[in-house]
């Protein structure tokens, strides 16, 4: 199961920090990648020498804990071609606007496990997304010909205010 797709500056394994235990999942690199490890007691001294450093670290556990009940809505109240929409106006630029092409970071197994479908699931979901939205795929590629076609079928399923705050500023 794909619990993360985590990007560059994202950290995994923290939270067991705090528990005190082995972090209880894995991970498996998609691409060529750079990994800092920082062992548990330095971290733990950290957090007890400086404050802010220890304020900092929970408010970075509250945005991913905010992040993850989003998710878990998403899951919940959006349909699958909704998700895909959601997940494409994450990637874009903060400066987008009008027609948007995206190149995707990952390959569409891995999108449509992060997004809790299966292969089959995700190819009917991005074909009805295209039906509602004209958005088009080529290759690794997705071009997006409205922004705001997108936003408006995304992030009307959102219990929040319209449009998500999930979409780059730039994209509202």
């Amino acid at each position: 199961m794909v619990v993360d797709i985590l990007n560059d500056g994202f950290s995994f394994g923290d939270s067991s920090l705090l528990e005190g235990s082995d972090y209880s999942s894995s991970a498996q690199a998609v691409e060529e990648t750079e990994l800092l490890e920082i062992p548990s007691a330095a971290l733990r001294e950290a957090v007890q020498a400086s404050h802010r450093f220890s304020l900092n670290l929970l408010a970075s556990f509250a945005k991913r804990r905010r992040q993850k009940d989003k998710e878990i809505e998403h899951l919940t109240l959006k349909n699958a071609p909704q998700r895909i929409g959601c997940f494409l106006l994450r990637l874009c630029p903060s400066e987008a606007s009008g027609t948007v092409t995206l190149h995707l970071p990952y390959d569409k197994m891995l999108v449509a496990a992060r997004l809790g479908m299966q292969p089959e699931t995700f190819s009917r979901a991005l074909a009805r997304l295209k039906d509602e939205t004209n958005v088009k795929t080529q290759g690794p590629s997705v071009i997006i010909p409205s922004i705001e076609r997108m936003i408006e079928y995304t992030c009307s399923a959102c219990s929040d205010a319209f449009p998500c705050e999930d979409v780059p500023s730039g994209c509202r």
